[in-house]
């Protein structure tokens, strides 16, 4: 299949799309922006007009920043469709095509839930399935920040099971014991608890009833700059 982007210098719209098609649970901008013009290249791309492998080290060192402008321009513009998120200063997560990354701060909320259950409930024509939502710690012992915190969790709460677990929200916030408490709350005031589970975190749900809980809950957690009915449109 041809490279729809070919002989096209690279721009803003040619990383956005590059982007949807990696995932990283954190990354400098440094090593993203490498990592895009070398796919770019290699596809039959090229760099930024009239810049092609200058050897002058102001030229190169002032290609360099646009590349890097041209990258978080592209960066902020998935924000908006949770598809990226800012972790620490120059640190980037970019979400699995899957799944959506909201709000800031230290913790994490997450949601799993494994495909099988959710393929049977689609078969009886329910749009609600088992889901699990816990919280886990983003911050070590020692304070280094732990950018995969909801992945490790879910790994180990799930290892041995028959098939991987999918986690399509993510929620990041400094009360995450507070906000788990609520959306659980929430969820078993509308008696979607699942009794036969080994712990009180499952529900009856999906990821977009979850995303507007989180919503009504704590609207400020969901950044105004969200497309917000675009993520809920997109989320199956």
């Amino acid at each position: 299949m041809d490279y729809e982007y070919k002989n096209q210098h690279f721009s803003v719209e040619i990383a956005e799309v590059l982007l949807t098609q990696v995932s990283s649970t954190g990354s400098k901008i440094g090593i993203i922006k490498n990592h895009l013009l070398d796919s770019h290249y290699k596809k039959g791309g090229f760099g930024l007009p009239d810049s092609e492998d200058s050897e002058d080290e102001d030229i190169f060192n002032a290609k360099t920043a646009l590349e890097i402008d041209i990258v978080v321009q592209a960066l902020r513009n998935l924000m908006q469709k949770a598809k990226v998120n800012r972790i620490h200063k120059d640190i980037w997560r970019i979400a699995r095509p899957d799944q959506w990354i909201f709000g800031k701060g230290k913790h994490w909320i997450y949601l799993y839930y494994f495909p099988l259950e959710k393929r049977d409930a689609e078969k009886k024509g329910r749009s609600v399935f088992p889901c699990k939502i816990g919280k886990a710690d983003g911050v070590g012992h020692n304070g280094n920040i732990k950018y995969d915190a909801p992945e490790k969790r879910v790994e180990a709460l799930t290892r041995g099971a028959r098939e991987f677990a999918k986690i399509p929200p993510l929620f990041r916030t400094d009360t995450h014991t507070t906000l788990e408490t609520a959306i659980h709350k929430n969820l078993e005031l509308q008696r979607k608890s699942i009794p036969n589970r080994p712990s009180k975190e499952w529900f009856l749900t999906n990821p977009r009833e979850v995303v507007k809980i989180v919503a009504d809950i704590n609207f400020a957690l969901l950044h105004p700059s969200y497309n917000f009915s675009a993520i809920l449109a997109d989320m199956k």
